[in-house]
């Protein structure tokens, strides 16, 4: 595995403020058989011309401009036309760690695995930081069933493509879905059950970037319904291809059905689909009624069951 080609995918959409900082982070890279690919998927803010510039100071750097359709598709665009081995992804506002690339594919040849995933560090525009997985020095090798009940918590694996290396096998013919976003939510696990082996550093070399004018946190937008119907998507290809791990999926999904019931609290365009989710809560609730929740998420469900308005208030008492 050692010196393979990592095809590295950069989705652009205005983020001119923050692209050369992840630009830097990657032909950084202490590994450096890569092939940088910047999709930039239809910028206004001078984006699409930075990416030009940014290719006349490295060979290894190809552009690709596009319409704008979103993150899904330009993802699916840049796998396109990428022609390496493993695959990574990295968004155009965040940044890697230098010895990324050079421990991940070490550890994928050490372990045989097909998917390797890091830790990621989260780093906020006022400079806080944290941790998926507090415990840095935890690795971990994973079989399919043992990963896939594992990434729906969303913690050490996370859902996130971006802190991935994927050897190309688990990725082609693979579509990513271009109309919802939480894309990755149902893409990752397809990936990862074309994977015989998984490993996991919590090593944070992938640093996630929380913009003060990202969706979480500005007030609710409609779109974060599409968390849903992502962990919907994710339901059912565990329901349909990996039963044995559904409830892990099932788990999550009632997870973010109440969280998203509770944080469309406020807004009055939600009133509908929040009537529509609150239905959805109540039917998950019926089809999955032994599952294994933990204390705290047993609780949450069960204040709904009583009352789905006594579960707003408490959550918003509790200054969730």
């Amino acid at each position: 595995m050692e010196e393979e080609l990592i095809s590295v995918i950069v989705p652009v959409y205005n983020t001119r403020d923050y692209l050369e900082r992840c630009f830097r982070s990657i032909v950084g890279q202490s590994y450096h058989n890569l092939e940088i690919i910047l999709v930039d998927d239809g910028s206004t803010d001078g984006a699409g011309d930075l990416c030009d510039q940014l290719a006349e100071q490295d060979a290894r750097v190809r552009v690709i401009h596009k319409r704008n359709g979103g993150l899904g598709s330009a993802r699916n665009e840049g796998i396109a036309a990428a022609t390496g081995a493993i695959l990574s992804f990295v968004d155009s506002d965040d940044w890697i760690e230098s010895g990324m690339y050079e421990t991940m594919t070490g550890l994928m040849k050490q372990t045989k695995a097909q998917i390797v995933a890091c830790g990621i560090m989260r780093v906020t525009e006022d400079g806080e930081i944290s941790y998926y997985n507090d415990n840095l020095a935890e690795r971990q090798v994973y079989n399919t069933e043992e990963a896939l009940r594992e990434l729906p918590k969303n913690e050490k694996l996370s859902n996130s493509m971006c802190n991935k290396l994927f050897c190309r096998e688990t990725i082609d013919g693979l579509p990513i879905n271009e109309e919802i976003f939480y894309e990755d939510n149902p893409f990752t696990p397809q990936c990862i059950a074309r994977a015989e082996r998984i490993a996991y550093t919590a090593e944070p070399f992938y640093c996630y970037f929380e913009r003060n004018g990202s969706i979480s946190r500005k007030g609710f937008s409609l779109r974060e319904f599409d968390r849903v119907t992502a962990d919907r998507m994710r339901l059912e290809f565990y329901h349909k291809n990996y039963p044995q791990c559904e409830d892990a999926a099932a788990i999550a999904y009632i997870g973010t059905c109440l969280n998203i019931y509770y944080q469309s609290r406020d807004c009055k365009e939600a009133a509908q689909k929040r009537n529509e989710l609150k239905k959805e809560i109540e039917k998950a609730l019926l089809q999955y009624p032994t599952l294994p929740f933990t204390q705290k998420q047993a609780a949450k469900v069960k204040l709904f069951q009583i009352s789905p308005a006594l579960y707003t208030a408490s959550m918003k008492l509790r200054g969730k």
